[in-house]
């Protein structure tokens, strides 16, 4: 593979990786967001059945 291949394909892997890292996060915060919400709702005796 020429290196103008391989430069863009390194990069391109770079950008996903750091793109996954960036959703994971927004995962991991939404799912705390989550927890929190329900927290509230419990300790307002709202009764959360999913």
């Amino acid at each position: 593979m020429s290196q103008t291949l391989t430069n863009l394909y390194s990069s391109m892997l770079k950008t996903l990786i750091d793109r996954r890292a960036e959703l994971v996060a927004e995962i991991e915060d939404l799912n705390n967001q989550i927890v929190d919400l329900k927290q509230e709702a419990k300790e307002s005796g709202i009764n959360l059945a999913n």
